[in-house]
């Protein structure tokens, strides 16, 4: 296996991971940052479904994953800049996280399918 097909492996069980953070913060809401059940929920779902892509890797897999990439951004980089415009300033480690991992991903993932072209499920 090519060290992007491991990379990627790897990151599906990251992705299974973070489902299961999601559903124990439906449990214990003082994981992870204020939100609502309904949402955490959503995230289980959808992290549940990168492990899946990441796993099978089908090759229209990029469009989902970069829509999502996309989101995120948004959504975190207001976090962060949220977190630092608070009194005293704030770290969002969370929100850093997204912002470094999803770029990576969608270079992986990129990398990924022109190293193993035939590759296509």
């Amino acid at each position: 296996m090519e060290w992007t097909g491991l990379a990627l492996s790897m990151t599906s069980f990251g992705c299974f991971a973070v489902a299961l953070f999601h559903l124990a913060c439906i449990v214990r809401p003082d994981l992870g940052e204020p939100s609502p059940a309904w949402r955490h929920g959503l995230f289980v779902g959808v992290n549940l479904l990168l492990a899946a892509g990441f796993s099978k890797r089908p090759r229209w897999f990029l469009w989902p994953l970069g829509a999502l990439a996309v989101q995120q951004l948004i959504s975190h980089g207001a976090d962060l800049l949220e977190a630092r415009r608070r009194t005293p300033p704030q770290f969002d480690v969370q929100s850093l996280a997204v912002l470094v991992t999803f770029p990576l991903l969608l270079v992986l993932w990129i990398l990924h399918r022109r190293r193993s072209p035939e590759v296509d499920r």
